[in-house]
């Protein structure tokens, strides 16, 4: 086989192999009939990666839950909106995630946020961050919080910034696992020093998938 190719391996009495050259190996995606004309045994069977991926679990801003006390403010922003986050109060969001499918169980994964600071000045915001993460079928957590997690401004107005907030253990987590959660800006911490707004754009995990999906409805 050509580097990069796929190709359809069946032996009398066996079932097809689906497999693909990559360098010098040659690895087996999957077994069983080959491909009908309609597709409708496209992937048949469970189909992994040799190696994990990563890819995002994100949780838009517009899905965010405001609970009326201490909530960021919506801003007008670059012909959209944002929430703000102020200096000098507490404000929070609350919001929940469904780990998919496709997740390597067991795995870490890694929370963060998606910021830009409406002016150049210099300082340090203060965040923190809650989280409780269950299983289908078990039973939720006390939530895990994590405190006083240092985001600096870039001193660079309107620059789209990437902060990580905190890793989460993963150990013995599933698919179809849930995640509640909330996120604040601790504004009258000693430590806050930036004097402006922050805006929030975008939160979501980074979580490793090595899988397009699970090979029945409730496991891999």
């Amino acid at each position: 086989m050509e580097e990069g190719a796929w190709h359809f391996l069946r032996a009398r009495g066996s079932p097809a192999r689906l497999l693909h050259k990559f360098g010098s190996a040659i690895y087996g995606f999957w077994v069983g009939e080959p491909l009908l004309a309609d597709g409708s045994n496209l992937m048949k069977g469970p189909f992994r990666f040799k190696l994990p991926v990563w890819d995002d679990l994100q949780v838009p801003i517009t899905q965010v839950k405001l609970a009326g006390v201490s909530d960021p403010s919506w801003t007008a922003y670059k012909g959209g909106r944002v929430l703000s986050f102020a200096k000098n109060a507490n404000n929070i969001v609350y919001f929940t995630a469904l780990v998919p499918h496709s997740y390597k169980q067991g795995a870490d994964i890694e929370f963060h946020i998606h910021t830009a600071h409406p002016d150049s000045a210099a300082g340090d915001s203060i965040w923190n961050f809650t989280h409780s993460w269950a299983n289908a079928g078990a039973d939720f957590p006390g939530e895990t919080t994590v405190s006083a997690v240092v985001v600096a401004s870039p001193s660079d107005v309107d620059k789209h910034e990437r902060h990580e907030i905190s890793a989460l253990t993963g150990t013995g987590k599933t698919i179809a696992s849930m995640l509640i959660c909330s996120l604040q800006r601790e504004g009258t911490h000693l430590d806050d020093d930036y004097d402006d707004d922050v805006h929030l754009v975008e939160l979501d995990f980074h979580i490793p998938r090595d899988s397009i999906g699970s090979a029945t409805e409730d496991a891999k």
